[in-house]
């Protein structure tokens, strides 16, 4: 579910505490993002606000989340994506559960 290669070098890259900072304004957009998606994104802006969570998954290390927001971008004019919106709120949450169960960041 997470890439803890990919977590491992934004540690490296940035430092430990700087990195527990990045994580939790990562988790912030996100889960606003996703707010904004479950109450409704119009069919135009859905392919954009899943290839901002794409892009957004894969800077922090959510391989299946970012596959997930990738097929949901790939068929958004379909209109038949409550289950998939669903699928990505669990897959974020439990993402975001064990990432901040393996840095050892409280949740806010």
């Amino acid at each position: 579910m997470i890439d803890w290669d990919r977590v491992a070098e934004l540690r490296d890259e940035i430092g430990a505490e700087d990195l527990a900072t990045v994580i939790e304004m990562f988790l912030e957009e996100v889960a606003e993002k996703l707010q904004e998606v479950v109450g409704g994104s119009s069919k135009a802006s859905l392919s954009e606000d899943m290839h901002f969570l794409r892009s957004s998954a894969l800077n922090i290390g959510f391989v299946e989340l970012a596959k997930m927001c990738a097929t949901v971008e790939d068929k958004a004019d379909t209109g038949h994506l409550n289950a998939d919106i669903t699928a990505i709120s669990a897959c974020y949450d439990a993402s975001a559960k064990e990432l901040r169960e393996h840095e050892g960041i409280r949740a806010t």
